[in-house]
């Protein structure tokens, strides 16, 4: 811009002279035109440098759009959403009807991976509706994992990086953990939302888990066949004083591949640090729970797989102080309905010596359930689901039926 200018008025200065010469007379109209001249020039040399500065501005913008694109790339988006009605024959408290309630809950994840080294995941999830548990049934366990009524508040329940290390045999995570994703895993009896869907078959009930909160998990896998694993979350969720009243856990994966298929045998053990209250010592306050246990599960063909369950718990601040479980999942090639499957469950859960002295019950509170997984669409999947508990919270003769039917939405 600063060389136009010097041209202009050097050619001014030039050609000057001789219009003078030539027209002396015009010479007052000349000054006024180059006078006009000028100030045009500066009214354009200010427009021009204004556009200099938007065009800096839209550059630098660009810049840091195409670095949040950059960032976002290659984000894996799921939404899921889980709907369940269950039924009871237990009479409901305040109409003297049988009980019937509706849960919902909403899932959505954002997982983000960066080459072979790491990975990022956040879960958002929301609910509404807490169902039949500690409601119209009184358990030791539950028939309704699914229900977290948030009040339709979108939470973040999961919120962690992971890094790889010689090849992903080393594994570190840290962030806000689910506790129940790094002990008592099991290939056929782990996830609410498509298999089963009571407490007693998503993890074992003689484990004290804390609500999700802030940790770490180390995995090393030395070999194909072996798994070692340890992790620590805070367990009371607040993030304060961190390595008090705390969740840890560890654990090891032995993989076999029995009848050359896949097997998974974990033996584990966990210590809940947060105060407990001995039960025939109610001036104890700050005594802590602790247990050991195991999950195992074996394809035995490709549409069938077992699984079996035990843990033990500390009985002097328990009401029970072990549990296990059995059953095994089916998939429907037999009937020609590949995509969809079943599954039978049968568990206890058995009365602490203390909790006894204390005159309570003590009969095995059981667990029975069976669900029929129905593929509607690669979407959509409706689940028929059926259980019996008898002798819940160890009273003898009482038998509870819950029949439920669960819709899983799937993008």
């Amino acid at each position: 811009m600063v060389f136009l200018r010097k041209t202009v008025l050097l050619g001014l200065m030039v050609t000057l002279p001789y219009s003078v010469g030539f027209c002396a007379e015009n010479g007052e109209s000349l000054k006024e035109e180059i006078k006009v001249l000028k100030e045009k020039l500066e009214v354009l040399e200010e427009k021009l440098e204004k556009h200099e500065k938007r065009q800096a501005s839209y550059e630098e913008k660009i810049g840091k759009i195409k670095k949040v694109g950059d960032l976002i790339k290659g984000i894996d988006l799921s939404f899921g959403s889980t709907f369940v009605i269950q039924g009871s024959d237990v009479e409901n408290k305040t109409t003297s009807e049988n009980a019937t309630d509706g849960t919902y809950s909403l899932d959505l994840g954002f997982e983000k991976k960066f080459d072979d080294y790491g990975m990022a995941f956040v879960h958002l999830e929301a609910g509404g509706g807490s169902g039949l548990d500690n409601d119209e049934i009184n358990l030791f366990s539950g028939v309704n994992r699914d229900a977290g009524d948030s009040e339709n508040r979108v939470e973040v329940t999961e919120a962690f990086y992971e890094h790889y290390l010689m090849d992903k045999k080393i594994a570190l995570t840290f962030g806000k953990l689910d506790p129940t994703v790094y002990v008592d895993q099991n290939n056929f009896a782990n996830d609410e939302t498509t298999q089963f869907l009571s407490f007693s078959f998503r993890n074992n009930d003689a484990i004290e888990f804390p609500d999700n909160g802030g940790g770490f998990h180390v995995m090393v896998s030395p070999l194909e066949w072996l798994e070692i694993e340890g992790q620590m979350v805070n367990a009371d969720s607040g993030w304060e004083d961190f390595f008090e009243n705390s969740f840890w856990s560890g654990q090891i994966n032995l993989k076999p591949n029995l009848f050359k298929r896949k097997t998974n045998l974990r033996l584990f053990g966990w210590l809940n640090d947060t105060d407990h209250t001995k039960l025939l010592d109610t001036l104890k306050t700050k005594e802590e729970n602790y247990g050991t246990g195991l999950s195992f599960d074996q394809e035995l063909s490709d549409s069938l797989g077992i699984f079996a369950r035990y843990s033990y718990q500390n009985p002097g601040v328990s009401e029970f102080n072990h549990a296990y479980s059995i059953g095994f999942q089916l998939i429907g090639d037999f009937w020609n309905r590949k995509d969809d499957y079943l599954g039978l469950a049968f568990g206890q859960i058995f009365v602490s010596d203390d909790f006894k002295k204390l005159g309570n019950p003590d009969n095995e509170e059981t667990h029975v359930e069976f669900y029929y997984n129905l593929f509607l669409n690669k979407h959509v999947r409706i689940t028929p689901d059926i259980q019996v508990i008898t002798s819940p919270r160890g009273v003898s003769g009482d038998t509870i039926g819950v029949y439920g039917l669960r819709v899983q939405l799937d993008f």
